[in-house]
């Protein structure tokens, strides 16, 4: 079923990873509570007839279905913001008070409705409870107001005035509704007071809006019951890293309240508990890889689903765990640069789809060795294995990926981006030399290129590739003398021919070529050249 609170576009990067946490948490949270209901349900029932959905009804929701139909339990709006006053909050929850009215005029069930936040909102439950009662009495208030004025009599020396009344309700409108039709609505109402059109035309296109909110938002039933959203441990909100802690915890609980006759180690719990994650991303991805290309997409999967990753995914894989904790913390990393440094600026209304969304770049859907290349593509300063899990961290350097991997991405024109058949790494053509983009922080080129030969060394066929450039973009270090490789460079010639001979096997004397010495260039440099 289509409906208007649907998403109009792609949300933010930082609002794809939390809410896929939030709801991963809810679907095993869920789970274990219907297993230890004072009336317990079987699991079998429970994976056939519950549901979780994503971007429908609210960011968030969990119903069941049976012959009846469909009965929505809970819906959840899913904000990772720093914002910590109710305030800040005011649209969101007004849309949950919106779609809970709407889905008990179509019989859908009455969910609770819940907004969850990365931070903690540090006003009182009276301080919440009465917002909520103001906001709902606002929307209510519009809503009569614009009855009162489709159906009044004027005249025509009335005019002026009555359009100063309109201009002055559209103005205070307190619903903040960010989807396509309802901005057209009260568009086309100040449209029509600013070419000074008849009243007869302003009092149609007032009475559009209110049959509007009537029926398709039904804020006539409006209510204010809606909750910030505690989780288990008792916080009232709590960062994507919090999460995913916490699901590690519903994941302990359920393999207690199932009895399950496996001795589970810390780390295997955590496996699990990525191995739901790693679902959740890959349904979201293709949802959004699909909306992107305006094709169906799903908006919903069965608790089978998750069921089946609790039950069977003990096995543990040290390299495996390892890369899917490492998509876990590229996500987070990702996720605080667009909360904290873009600070969401696709949400605000004309705002574009980000370009770190977008599929082309192959980050969110990669396959696991071709996200082990990338790592090292960004990273062939890392002399660590995969299988260790020292990995993590050494990969991921978070100012090298937010100042110079991010920022360009973001920032730079697309005409400058060199198509790459090669998903795992991002080219750019600065001023026609072959420029990779890398997360590199260290400010010393000396101790840079110490450490790519020990990477190389380590992961040739990882390395290897960085000797195609001739430039390494990075968040601060810039050299242009390429004699700085000369002493290592024997040393480097035959690694990367060996990596190169791995790789071309089938066809080796047409494949392979002699590596570059690549110089070294800031991304600020890179970016103020391509302006």
């Amino acid at each position: 079923m289509m409906t208007e609170f649907e998403h109009d576009a792609t949300p933010t990067w930082s609002g794809f990873i939390y809410q896929g946490h939030v709801a991963m948490y809810l679907a095993v949270r869920k789970i274990c509570e219907l297993l230890e209901s004072p009336h317990p349900m079987e699991v079998q029932e429970i994976a056939a007839s519950f549901r979780l959905e994503v971007e429908n009804w609210e960011d968030v929701a969990i119903f069941s279905e049976d012959k009846q139909g469909k009965h929505y339990k809970s819906i959840h709006q899913v904000k990772n913001r720093r914002e910590n006053n109710i305030g800040a909050y005011k649209d969101p929850i007004v849309q949950l008070l919106l779609e809970k009215s709407k889905m008990g005029e179509l019989a859908l069930g009455t969910p609770e409705a819940y907004l969850h936040t990365s931070a903690i909102i540090n006003e009182s439950e009276t301080v919440i409870k009465q917002s909520l009662q103001d906001w709902n009495h606002r929307v209510l208030d519009f809503y009569n107001s614009l009855a009162d004025l489709k159906d009044q009599e004027i005249e025509e020396s009335e005019k002026n005035e009555f359009q100063q009344r309109v201009s002055a309700a559209i103005e205070e409108e307190p619903i903040g509704l960010n989807r396509k039709k309802y901005s057209s609505l009260l568009k086309n109402i100040k449209s029509c007071i600013e070419s000074d059109q008849g009243i007869y035309e302003l009092k149609q296109n007032i009475e559009k809006l209110w049959l509007y909110l009537k029926n398709e938002l039904a804020v006539g039933s409006m209510g204010a019951d809606a909750k910030i959203y505690t989780y288990d441990d008792g916080a009232a909100g709590g960062n994507a890293e919090q999460i995913f802690d916490k699901i590690v915890g519903q994941v302990k609980r359920y393999k207690e309240i199932t009895n399950s006759p496996d001795r589970l180690t810390e780390e295997q719990y955590v496996y699990i508990a990525d191995k739901l994650l790693e679902y959740m991303r890959n349904f979201i991805s293709n949802r959004h890889n699909l909306m992107h290309k305006k094709e169906e997409y799903p908006k919903e999967f069965l608790f089978s689903e998750v069921i089946s990753i609790l039950d069977n995914c003990v096995q543990f894989i040290e390299k495996k765990a390892n890369v899917m904790a490492l998509r876990r913390r590229y996500d987070e990393v990702m996720s605080q640069y667009c909360r904290v440094i873009c600070k969401n600026k696709c949400e605000e209304e004309n705002g574009c789809e980000c370009r770190l969304l977008y599929p082309e770049y192959g980050i969110t859907d990669l396959d696991e060795e071709s996200f082990i290349r990338m790592c090292f593509g960004y990273n062939p300063d890392c002399d660590t294995g995969i299988e260790d899990r020292m990995c993590i961290g050494k990969l991921l350097n978070s100012d090298g990926l937010q100042n110079s991997v991010f920022k360009v991405l973001k920032e730079c024109s697309q005409e400058f981006f060199r198509q790459e058949k090669d998903k795992t790494r991002v080219v750019i053509n600065d001023k026609n030399k072959n420029a990779f983009l890398t997360a590199i922080s260290k400010g010393n080129a000396d101790a840079v290129i110490e450490d790519i030969v020990k990477g190389i060394n380590k992961n040739s066929s990882m390395v290897s590739p960085v000797f195609e450039a001739d430039e390494l973009i990075t968040d601060r270090l810039h050299s242009t003398d390429e004699e700085m490789w000369d002493s290592n460079f024997c040393y480097i010639t035959e690694r990367y021919l060996s990596a190169k001979a791995k790789e071309n096997s089938d066809n080796i004397q047409k494949s392979i070529c002699a590596p570059k010495k690549p110089t070294f260039v800031t991304a600020g440099e890179v970016m103020a050249r391509l302006q």
